[in-house]
């Protein structure tokens, strides 16, 4: 997947990484944007948002982000940075493959906390219940898994890619 930075809310003091999406960028500028992040991961099935919070609340960038995305069959899961998202909504309506996420398993770089939230995370999955967690590469993440892998096989849940998990609605 395709992690596409994009602007906070509390832009420019947080900042979102090198050739992120701005607000008030043009729209060749954004189709510009996203088809370099799709060229620097040869082989991705979708994106999600990296940060985004204020980005993610304004239609009309969103959906040029996600025409880009359409036009080259790629999904899109609104990571949910912000309540007030418009992206996962704006995708549905383009009839863009899509889905939102329900839980962050690493907004902490902390081992003991990774766990907490695997362990939330197979709770909100419950029975037969699809949900999309968000969780990065980062060290502490992957020991929380290596951790958590005997306790992991014993419940009733199966790991899937999230091209498993978006719609067409």
């Amino acid at each position: 997947m395709i992690h596409m930075p994009m602007q906070p809310r509390s832009y420019p003091q947080t900042n979102p990484g090198a050739n992120a999406l701005l607000l008030g960028q043009s729209e060749d500028k954004i189709r510009r944007l996203v088809q370099s992040y799709i060229d620097e991961v040869p082989g991705a099935v979708g994106g999600n948002n990296h940060m985004g919070s204020r980005y993610t609340e304004e239609s009309e960038p969103m959906r040029i982000v996600l025409d880009e995305l359409k036009q080259h069959e790629l999904f899109f899961i609104d990571s949910r940075t912000i309540g007030s998202s418009v992206a996962f909504s704006e995708a549905r309506k383009m009839g863009l493959k899509t889905a939102t996420r329900n839980i962050f398993l690493d907004n902490k770089e902390d081992i003991t906390y990774v766990r907490q939230q695997i362990h939330k995370m197979v709770h909100l999955a419950g029975k037969n219940r699809e949900i999309i967690a968000i969780c990065h590469p980062h060290a502490e993440t992957l020991e929380a898994f290596r951790l958590e892998q005997g306790w992991l096989r014993q419940q009733p849940v199966d790991f899937v890619s999230a091209s498993n998990l978006v719609h067409v609605y």
